[in-house]
């Protein structure tokens, strides 16, 4: 804003130019950057004005522990000191004792501790805006002056020498890493001393200032145990005083990567439910790498460090590792290698990062078991422990076969249920093509999937796949009234032939009366299947035969709707005009021959026997007059009634 220049009175100063380029300010926000960066430049003004009261503060006390000495000489950046005085139990300021950064500063962080020892180092929750942007440490030390007990605070950093120099020269914190290296049994020259004193070297060094010997030793020891082992593992270490804790996370120094401490630390952060500080990383000879933290207490309960602990070696553990793991929890270690071996390599990067290994297992035993197989495709319903109420997933492999999710789609909704997302993935096994689809499902609200329905819903979607049944609302059944899709084609089949007949309502109207009332299908079902099942016996096909109607009546009575009413019925009459059928027989095709006196509205005239064959591919009736079967065979251009071309040709 000024200069003096040629002319003037003012002498020449030293000057230091730093120029910074900002996006545009407003007025008021320039005037309070100006305050801000004026601010700051006076407070560094201050700490260097002051740096050499304060080192000599510091030195005044050095008899009391050559730490305080070691400090002074060149190992402490000194930015603000402050003195105080306990009056009875008051402890108060001096006003003549601050200096640097703690003139006009009333803020006393961490607090004093009364009972500390002579001399104590903690950090401060507070950042510095000087020389580095760190913690500030704060040096108490304790004395007795003209009858009163007196304490100098000063604040400030530790050098960078502070932090090359071993630990164990360090006066006061050299003598208690020397203590801790006595516990080693032997002596420090064992292998175990030698580890000791390697963490003791190489533990942040802001811990080995502020911990006394005891919770050091203890700390040491237990780092010490986990050196050569591949485990992770979430060390908690309250600082002295405050509320911070510094958060060591070891782990196998292999899974260590550039973007792991910001990762880690993200994760550390919400499990403590506040900002981490001081991210640093430590990989040194051992096999464990270690990631520091430093995070403040919220006043609840800190997580559970195995529990955490978990978390971090899942969090950090490759995805193949976690895939290797899972197999072998779930297949055992000989049968988990041998899949791994021959499909582990195969799965894409996509697959990956939208698969969890535990998951993956399944997909890989599938297409290990569809490759050993002459199938083309198998699938499975599954559903995540942690998943929302009525979601499920339907998981397709396909072999050779790429499948349009426009087909598969339409196909899970004759099912009866709703797509909610999907993901396809290509794996290439050698030169075998193979698609795994993964599709989210919302199945109907109060359907229980039971170990019977799961299995039918699986066949069935993999049958609709396949080609081999209709795909048709009536394969909602499978699930909403747990029937085979054998069961659910015999009504499918008695629908057919009530449409050829001139029954009144659609097959998609029949489709949804009977997903409306899945228990009197069931009934329906029984009812067929006591009169035609080849493993009954007489007097078996007769009772059961009468109690399934009976309670088919019985729920027919609490039907409402006369639409829903007649429909069923119409079931019940033309299962009770069944002669004889072929459904029982393993084929395609399903026959019945009717006794057409015993089908209520049938056209006139009615014959005196008739079949009516159906099947995906074909349907037709046979109409007789007689015992002895005459005439021959017609296709016929009206799918729709064909029924009604052949009566007339009988006529």
């Amino acid at each position: 804003v000024d200069i003096a220049g040629p002319g003037s009175d003012e002498p020449y100063g030293v000057e230091a130019w730093t120029q910074l380029e900002i996006d545009r300010l407003d007025a008021d926000q320039a005037a309070a950057l100006q305050a801000d960066v004026r601010e700051t430049v006076e407070r560094t003004h201050r700490v260097v004005a002051d740096f050499a009261a304060m080192r000599d503060r510091l030195l005044e006390h050095a008899d009391l522990d050559p730490l305080l000495g070691w400090l002074a000489d060149r190992h402490f950046v000194f930015l603000g000191a402050s003195s105080f005085e306990l009056d009875g139990d008051v402890l108060t300021r001096r006003s003549d004792g601050d200096l640097g950064m703690s003139v006009g500063n009333t803020i006393v962080d961490p607090a004093i501790d009364l009972d500390a020892p002579p001399v104590s180092v903690a950090r401060s929750s507070h950042v510095s805006t000087v020389h580095r942007a760190g913690r500030l440490t704060a040096v108490t030390v304790r004395y007795e002056r003209e009858g009163r007990r007196r304490f100098d605070r000063f604040v400030g950093l530790l050098s960078s020498t502070a932090y090359r120099h071993s630990t164990l020269t360090i006066p006061s914190v050299g003598d208690r890493a020397r203590g801790v290296l006595g516990l080693a049994r032997d002596g420090a020259e064992t292998h175990t001393g030698r580890s000791m004193r390697n963490v003791l070297e190489t533990l942040p060094r802001d811990i080995v200032f502020e911990l006394d010997s005891d919770q050091l030793a203890l700390l040491v020891i237990e780092v010490v145990g986990l050196q050569e082992r591949q485990i992770v593992r979430v060390i908690d270490v309250p600082e002295p005083a405050g509320t911070w804790s510094t958060v060591l996370v070891f782990l196998p120094k292999t899974r260590f990567t550039a973007e792991l401490p910001g990762r880690v630390a993200a994760f550390i952060g919400e499990a403590y439910g506040a900002p981490v500080r001081d991210v640093e990383s430590f990989v040194g000879s051992s096999n464990l790498a270690r990631i520091t933290f430093t995070v403040e207490g919220t006043g609840e309960d800190p997580p559970d460090l195995d529990e955490l602990s978990d978390r971090v070696d899942e969090l950090t553990t490759s995805w193949f590792d976690r895939l290797r793991q899972a197999a072998q929890r779930e297949l055992g270690e000989s049968r988990a290698s041998t899949l791994l071996a021959r499909l582990g390599g195969s799965v894409p990067e996509s697959y990956r990062s939208n698969v969890d290994p535990e998951t993956a297992v399944g997909d890989l035993e599938h297409l290990a078991t569809l490759l050993d197989s002459e199938d083309s495709l198998h699938a499975a319903l599954t559903r995540s422990v942690d998943a929302e109420e009525g979601v499920w997933r339907m998981r397709v492999y396909s072999r050779r076969r790429q499948i349009a999710l426009s087909d598969l789609l339409p196909l899970l909704g004759h099912l009866g249920v709703q797509a909610l997302d999907e993901h396809p993935h290509d794996v290439t096994v050698g030169d075998e093509h193979c698609y795994v689809y993964d599709i989210g499902l919302r199945i109907p609200a109060g359907v229980t999937v039971d170990e019977h329905r799961h299995r039918e819903v699986t066949a069935a979607f993999e049958r609709l796949l396949l080609g081999e049944i209709e795909p048709d609302g009536f394969n909602r059944l499978v699930l909403l009234a747990g029937l085979t899709s054998w069961q659910v084609n015999v009504l499918r089949c008695y629908s057919k032939f009530a449409h050829q007949t001139g029954f009144t309502f659609s097959q998609s109207y029949v489709e949804d009366t009977l997903a409306r009332r899945p228990h009197l299908a069931t009934l329906l079902v029984e009812l067929f299947e006591a009169r035609f099942d080849p493993g009954l016996d007489d007097g078996e096909r007769l009772a059961a035969f009468a109690t399934a109607d009976d309670e088919l009546l019985r729920g027919l009575d609490e039907v409402p709707s006369l639409d829903d009413d007649r429909i069923v019925r119409m079931f019940r009459s033309l299962i009770k005009a069944t002669l004889r059928t072929s459904a029982y027989c393993d084929t395609p095709t399903t026959a019945f021959k009717f006794d057409p006196s015993k089908v209520p509205d049938l056209p006139e005239p009615r014959p005196v026997f008739e079949i009516f064959v159906c099947s995906q591919r074909v349907e037709g009736v046979h109409l007789r007059g007689g015992p002895i079967a005459r005439g021959g065979l017609r296709w016929s251009d009206r799918p729709e009634d064909y029924r009604t071309e052949v009566l007339g040709l009988v006529k």
